[in-house]
């Protein structure tokens, strides 16, 4: 027994009082995630989720189940995180399940993933190419190859494009799509280190192996009849090169996107006033209706005011634009089945997933 409890008996009461706010939304935001919460981002993770992902779809389960006091729990550092929290566990699970994100290490299990889904599938539907420090992906999944083979479009017309800021690599990622009364289904996705003319073209060797027998619906190795792409060079010589069968038309959205920049850029030197005349005259040559319109149209844009005052842009028409304006123009768009696809807006949402 304590000999000071003898002469200096006493009792001591802690009472947590503070001298700031405790339940203020500046002090409840520093609570540490509760396990509860860290299930429920784990779950997310499990279904495929990213942190981005997972803590928007977390929140609106909140707003649901708390309804007029979602501002309460959005607040509370233990119900809701931040992102950067959501960050650091997913990349704890990522690592404890594939292994290094970066090195050898991210190689070989990346390899590992490849050889396991192609057994899954029971058969070849992913493969995996490596030169140096230049990195190749594709894959052909079952469904991929069922609309090879049962889809008529795909013989038709197929949408190729690339889009990068997938993640901290910069990897490319680049689809082909067959148009359908669903929306575009994939056909093929080439995943590379870099966008370059060689990684594309042997993507797309890659792809051909992994294809079904009846590849396009039946056309194989040639390759559909008409492709659209973006303005992408090493894109384009690399579809020339595999399918020089294939006509290659260019996705109008992108090319009218591409002029209107054109114009407005500082170093080209149009006049405000200028730059809605000369882009409304371009899209009516892209609108043409029939090569006489087009003609028509194309002199006397040509031959107009604003177009002589700017010399910059015509040259750019007339010398870079007009020689290629069967990839362009509509009106030369008449004799091909393309289904009503002029642009490669069915590709952007199969990006918008994978984001």
């Amino acid at each position: 027994m304590d000999q000071l409890l003898k002469s200096h008996p006493m009792e001591v009461r802690l009472r947590h009082w503070h001298n700031h706010p405790i339940m203020s939304t500046d002090a409840l935001r520093f609570r540490r995630p509760s396990k509860a919460t860290k299930e429920i981002f784990l779950d997310y993770y499990k279904k495929g989720h990213t942190p981005s992902s997972a803590l928007k779809c977390h929140k609106f389960d909140l707003q649901v189940e708390h309804g007029d006091e979602f501002f309460k729990s959005h607040a509370d550092g233990s119900m809701c995180p931040n992102l950067n929290w959501c960050y650091y566990q997913y990349y704890k699970v990522f690592k404890a399940v594939y292994g290094e994100n970066y090195g050898d290490g991210m190689v070989t299990k990346l390899k590992e993933v490849i050889d396991d889904y192609n057994v899954k599938c029971k058969s070849q539907c992913a493969d995996i190419a490596i030169d140096n420090d230049d990195i190749v992906v594709v894959i052909c999944s079952p469904l991929m190859k069922r609309v090879h083979e049962l889809l008529k479009s795909s013989s038709e017309v197929v949408i190729m494009d690339f889009s990068g800021n997938m993640d901290r690599y910069d990897t490319r990622v680049g689809f082909l799509i067959a148009p359908s009364l669903a929306g575009g289904l994939p056909l093929g996705v080439i995943m590379t280190s870099a966008e370059t003319e060689a990684l594309i073209t042997t993507g797309l060797q890659m792809l051909q192996k992994l294809y079904p027998n009846i590849s396009f619906f039946g056309r194989g190795t040639n390759g559909p009849k008409v492709f659209i792409t973006d303005d992408c060079k090493k894109e384009r010589n690399s579809l020339s090169f595999l399918y020089p069968l294939a006509v290659l038309l260019l996705c109008l959205f992108h090319t009218l996107q591409a002029f209107l920049r054109y114009i407005i850029a500082s170093e080209h030197g149009v006049k405000k006033e200028d730059r809605a005349l000369i882009y409304d005259a371009f899209k009516n040559l892209v609108r043409s209706k029939s090569e006489e319109e087009y003609d028509s149209q194309y002199e006397d844009f040509k031959t107009s005011e604003v177009l002589l005052r700017n010399q910059k842009i015509y040259n750019h028409v007339t010398k870079d634009l007009h020689p290629r304006r069967k990839e362009w123009a509509l009106c030369y768009r008449s004799d091909l089945v393309i289904r009503g696809n002029n642009t490669s807006n069915l590709a952007e949402g199969n990006f918008l997933q994978v984001k």
